[in-house]
């Protein structure tokens, strides 16, 4: 099975409970972009309406109902562990805590995509998955930016400037510049 197939599990049985989510990672790249990730990367989920932190009984109960192992993130969020296909995926749900922190008008502007003909659900567009990249600073994520700006440079991913210009200005104001040097750096901006 591919990472697609469990991306649809997962949002299917989390919308069945009545979890809002929006796609925050690498899948961006794929169902946005058009861009073949890696099946290795975790699917990262941003859960819009609810606190996985509050509601951790009903996030456990999903895993269980599924029979899905049951972890936490660094953030102690939940961490679902799914095997499918003979592999194990890690899915990831997140919400603003702690340092971790998405502007809710990136979550606004997210786009609707069909996973199949039944399961529909958001992604962050490509420009606030860059923001995004910016933001957290980590070394996996500055690789990140600096492959995605060799897709730009070769053609086979386009960008609105524009956009992540807008995006941008939501970016708490504290870490803008940083955010905006990082985007420079990596020719985004």
């Amino acid at each position: 099975m591919s990472r697609r197939s469990v991306l649809r599990l997962v949002i299917g049985k989390l919308k069945d409970k009545g979890v809002e989510c929006v796609i925050i990672g690498s899948d961006v790249l794929e169902l946005v972009g058009g861009i073949k990730i890696s099946e290795l990367d975790d699917i990262d989920l941003f859960v819009t309406n609810m606190s996985t932190l509050l509601e951790e009984q009903l996030f456990r109960g999903i895993a269980k109902e599924n029979n899905w192992y049951y972890s936490t993130t660094w953030l102690d969020t939940p961490k679902y562990i799914i095997p499918y296909g003979g592999r194990e995926y890690h899915v990831e749900l997140y919400e603003n805590i702690y340092d971790f922190y998405i502007p809710p008008e990136l979550l606004d502007l997210s786009v609707k995509v069909k996973l199949n003909g039944k399961v529909t659900c958001r992604s962050l567009n490509v420009e606030a998955y860059l923001i995004l990249k910016a933001k957290a600073g980590r070394e996996k994520d500055n690789e990140d930016l600096k492959r995605i700006s060799e897709l730009i440079s070769r053609g086979r991913l386009r960008i609105n400037k524009t956009t992540l210009r807008e995006y941008l200005t939501y970016v708490p104001e504290e870490e803008k510049s940083m955010v905006r040097n990082k985007l420079i750096k990596y020719k985004l901006l």
